[in-house]
């Protein structure tokens, strides 16, 4: 397929997925805020099974690997200006939005990852997009917007339910198996691709220069990668991110020095105890016992 049969596709499967939300807000997006997480799944389940054939689309020209097809950035704002076509009035429907944000960057990322196109992951994740319902059009990067990050009201306001929801994707959505071959690559991948955020982000406070990024209750991207059961997934997305030809471009992109990131990493680290009693239960700080030593000494063994 040539470039201006991709965008024909893709241009055909958007109003599509736009009319089929129109019809599942006017049937089932009427009964008001959905207090049950369950319920809340069960709406979330529709809308991504709605939106599917635009997201698998989108990563399935990440996977080509081909330039004319992988930069899907301009899907993430087609999914996050469905609002202001659909006008989603409940409170919580009005998360939507964001939660398909979130989800499709996170697969993007993880795509991204497994097939070795770490700048394209980074890219993303470093665009500039409105920041929704803000009252001055107010924009900024995605990895600094909180609902994109996890905490998104249309699933829950915890990011750890968000994630979970994602860890389960893949024995849920068939298209995504298309995608990775199998469920334990597909975590890797998501997994690496966090590590990935969580140290452009240290990247990212160190070029700021300023003491309250470094305060370890300022928190973008949360730690729900390490708390997984599987500890040889966290060992592998480690390794894979160690072995990323482009792995120098998350600090790199900020001006930031290797030497900086050496300096800078054990205070990283020791700030995750902070952060976990901030944002989590207390019980995970049991999962700082369980951080593969690649991680934590990320930058003696790159």
């Amino acid at each position: 397929m040539n470039t201006l049969g991709w965008q024909q596709l893709v241009g055909r499967i958007r109003p599509n997925v736009l009319n089929s939300l129109r019809q599942l807000r006017s049937e089932n997006l009427h009964t008001g805020n959905l207090e049950n997480t369950e319920q809340r799944i069960e709406v979330a389940d529709k809308v991504v099974n709605i939106a599917s054939p635009l997201i698998s689309t989108a990563l399935a020209g990440v996977k080509s690997q081909n330039e004319h097809f992988n930069n899907q950035t301009s899907v993430l704002d087609s999914l996050r200006s469905i609002n202001g076509h659909i006008n989603f009035r409940q409170e919580y429907a009005k998360g939507i939005p964001n939660f398909l944000g979130y989800v499709y960057h996170s697969l993007h990322g993880s795509i991204s990852l497994h097939t070795n196109q770490l700048p394209l992951a980074l890219d993303l994740a470093r665009l500039k997009v409105p920041i929704v319902a803000s009252p001055e059009s107010q924009h900024n990067m995605v990895w600094r917007i909180s609902p994109l990050m996890g905490w998104s009201q249309a699933l829950s306001v915890n990011c750890t339910d968000n994630w979970q929801y994602l860890m389960k994707a893949y024995e849920s959505w068939e298209w995504l198996r298309d995608m990775f071959e199998c469920e334990s690559t597909y975590h890797i991948s998501l997994v690496a691709y966090y590590m990935a955020l969580k140290i452009h982000e240290r990247a990212a406070k160190i070029a700021s220069n300023s003491e309250a990024n470094l305060n370890p209750q300022y928190l973008n991207i949360p730690l729900d990668f390490l708390f997984i059961e599987e500890y040889e997934i966290k060992r592998s997305a480690t390794s894979s991110l160690l072995q990323n030809p482009a792995v120098s471009e998350l600090w790199e992109c900020e001006d930031v020095s290797l030497e900086q990131m050496k300096n800078s990493w054990e205070m990283s680290i020791e700030q995750y105890d902070s952060q976990i009693l901030h944002f989590y239960d207390q019980s995970y700080l049991r999962f700082l016992a369980e951080i593969p030593p690649e991680y934590l000494n990320f930058f003696d063994v790159l």
